[in-house]
């Protein structure tokens, strides 16, 4: 089967199992942040539910990770799942070929490479395995905890852009107060506002002006 079709069809079944985000679910980077480009969605398989429009979708959703949804399912191998200290729970509630892990949902995850997916900065992250083969190259789940990674809620930011670029993935300081840490999984930029010390998810989006904080290219502006 060629490669383009192996991946629709990957995409196809991953996504049909979907996953209900919470209510604090992290922000994401690009215009269409409601609906991830269809690879990354089948990769992190996030298919975003909102609880107030679609309450019988909610209500029918099985979490594999358990009750509720402090964690949420990611597709992992199973070796680099417990590795990273998670629960791997394989393809339970979800597609035939599924490999899911439940990573905690404070954590952020963006496609990502296992080179480039390594602590720098104030990211601390985990690779959670090659499971698929984009452009060539090998890809998986990048996931980054909160700061401080005992926080319920998640401080980083998810990118969607079809084709960011690492000379643009820089943290810079926007003023006295803030500074937008940047950081690159090999595929992706992802950002935390650092705002007096302390860390929170930044604003991400369109600026058809300057931007008075980091340029993510294509009009993409992240302030804190």
């Amino acid at each position: 089967m060629p490669l383009l079709a192996r991946q629709l069809a990957f995409a196809a079944l991953a996504l049909s199992a979907a996953v209900v985000a919470s209510s604090e679910e992290p922000s994401c980077i690009g215009e269409d942040c409601g609906a991830a480009e269809e690879e990354d969605a089948a990769l992190l398989q996030v298919q975003r539910v909102n609880a107030s429009e679609d309450g019988e979708l909610q209500g029918s959703y099985k979490n594999p990770c358990g009750v509720g949804y402090s964690s949420l399912p990611k597709q992992s191998t199973q070796k680099d799942c417990e590795a990273a200290g998670f629960k791997y729970v394989g393809n339970k509630y979800g597609a035939e070929d599924s490999s899911q892990c439940c990573v905690k949902a404070a954590w952020v995850c963006n496609l990502g490479t296992k080179r480039d997916c390594k602590a720098d900065g104030v990211a601390n992250p985990k690779y959670l395995g090659t499971i698929t083969w984009q452009a060539m190259y090998p890809r998986g789940n990048c996931c980054v905890p909160p700061k401080p990674a005992t926080s319920s809620k998640a401080t980083w930011s998810f990118d969607t852009q079809l084709f960011p670029k690492k000379s643009d993935c820089k943290t810079t300081k926007v003023s006295k107060s803030c500074t937008i840490q940047a950081f690159w999984t090999g595929a992706k930029c992802m950002t935390t506002a650092q705002v007096n010390g302390k860390y929170k998810v930044p604003t991400c989006k369109k600026s058809w002006g300057t931007c008075k904080g980091l340029s993510l290219g294509g009009s993409m502006c992240c302030t804190c």
